[in-house]
């Protein structure tokens, strides 16, 4: 009897020790996520930060430029980057037609093999120099039978050394800097991690002073048009606008397919720039970027391709807005030449 008693007591305490030890590691490993989810919680851009800090913590300065902060990462690692000879690089400040020139300059390489431009989505086809750099297997697997096209949005004074020594072609593309800010405050919204939600008007004043991804509007765009007429480059440089492939869509793309020495039939023009019309461009999976909302990097509903029409600021812009851009420009940029390139005028 006493023996069953006290196995009866053991048993209990036992029991209550097991039960008081779980309630201990519940109650750390409980307080562990806790701490776990409030430091996700502060980090996270969607805590408490207005607006604009989104956007600004998202950024870091190289060089006097901003940029996101894993592309600067890149970038600093792009000093020893190799080229090759035939190399061609699609140039813009971002949201200026990069995916557009892109495709057709690939299209013109490939002759309008159809089926191989359709194969792969255009971030392979084309990759992207600062954001790719960190896959060095990627840009050094390409194949050798024909030239590499790489896009970059980066400066002038950032792209290495071995693009602007070595004559390689560069297409640039400007499109007018009231639309740039449109698309680009479209576009910032929709990428998942940064969580912006910003008026209009908000995101005006960090372009207008060059704070946002790849800085100054006025400096990307001079720099290029200032090296696109040095003696040095004038030859491998072709400075295209956006609303010059909007609004005459055939003269723009048989002037970069003789660029880049390959001349198209007419009839051949006239079916890439069909295949590369912004409604094409749009309902293709391998160009349209709809990958990116898939990855979780846009949101579920976001569309890459948005409108691809030249006048949108008309919907956005307040006459101050307008004021104080045009101010900027004229301050900013002496060549009038450049001046007179930017196309405001609705497609």
């Amino acid at each position: 009897m006493v023996c069953c008693l006290l196995w009866k007591m053991v048993a209990l305490f036992m029991k209550k020790l097991v039960a008081a030890v779980v309630a201990s590691h519940v109650a750390i490993v409980t307080g562990l996520h806790f701490y776990k989810k409030q430091r996700i919680l502060e980090s996270s851009p969607y805590k408490t930060k207005s607006e604009e800090e989104k956007l600004l913590d998202w950024l870091t300065d190289l060089d006097g430029v901003p940029l996101v902060k894993d592309i600067a990462s890149n970038v600093r690692k792009l000093d020893g980057f190799n080229t090759r000879h035939d190399d061609i690089y699609i140039v813009s400040y971002p949201k200026s037609g990069t995916t557009w020139v892109s495709e057709l300059a690939y299209n013109i390489v490939h002759k309008l093999d159809i089926p191989k431009a359709k194969s792969k989505p255009l971030d392979e086809r084309v990759p992207y120099l600062e954001w790719v750099h960190s896959n060095h297997h990627q840009l050094e697997s390409m194949p050798h039978s024909t030239p590499r096209i790489i896009k970059s949005h980066l400066p002038l004074k950032l792209l290495p050394n071995s693009i602007t020594n070595g004559k390689h072609k560069i297409v640039y593309i400007m499109r007018n800097p009231r639309d740039v800010c449109v698309s680009y405050y479209h576009f910032t919204k929709m990428i998942q991690m940064v969580g912006y939600n910003g008026e209009f008007s908000n995101f005006f004043d960090l372009f207008l002073v060059g704070s946002v991804a790849y800085g100054s509007w006025p400096s990307h765009v001079q720099e290029y048009y200032t090296y696109s007429l040095s003696s040095g480059a004038s030859s491998n440089v072709l400075f295209i606008t956006y609303e010059e492939l909007v609004k005459d869509p055939i003269k723009t793309i048989e002037k970069l397919a003789q660029f880049l020495d390959t001349p198209l039939s007419s009839e051949q023009l006239q079916l890439l720039s069909y295949m590369c019309s912004f409604s094409s461009m749009k309902n293709n999976p391998s160009s349209n970027y709809q990958w990116l909302a898939v990855s979780g990097f846009l949101k579920d509903d976001a569309q890459f391709l948005r409108k691809g029409t030249v006048g949108d600021w008309q919907n956005h812009f307040s006459p101050d807005m307008a004021s104080s851009l045009d101010s900027l420009l004229a301050d900013s940029i002496k060549d009038d030449g450049l001046l007179k390139l930017i196309d405001y005028e609705k497609s």
